[in-house]
């Protein structure tokens, strides 16, 4: 989880993309002001999860697998086609980290 000070969401969003990552909002919780968004680079993806820490009114990031196209049928075959796309996976995510952390994230 990272968290980050006074850094608004779409300045984060707006990080993502100018590295070519592109970023579609998902959904968003209007309750909680949480949203997440999907993030690719080709046809490797990760689900990005923000949501405001209401203490210290912080932005918390959590950067999780893209479940957003597997449904239980179709789960097995998509796994398996996923992995030959493993290496171009992990290198989006490192460039997300990156990324995230050159805009003042702090690991928490």
């Amino acid at each position: 989880m990272l968290s980050f000070n006074a850094t608004p969401l779409p300045d984060l969003i707006a990080g993502l993309e100018a590295a070519g990552i592109c970023a579609s909002l998902r959904r968003q919780d209007p309750t909680e002001g949480g949203a997440e968004y999907i993030c690719r680079r080709g046809r490797v993806s990760f689900a990005l999860n923000a949501f405001p820490e209401s203490v210290a009114g912080n932005v918390l990031v959590t950067i999780t697998a893209d479940l957003s196209q597997l449904r239980w049928w179709n789960f097995p075959v998509l796994w398996m086609a996923s992995y030959p796309h493993t290496s171009k996976e992990v290198r989006l995510q490192r460039d997300a980290f990156a990324v995230l952390r050159s805009l003042g994230a702090r690991q928490v």
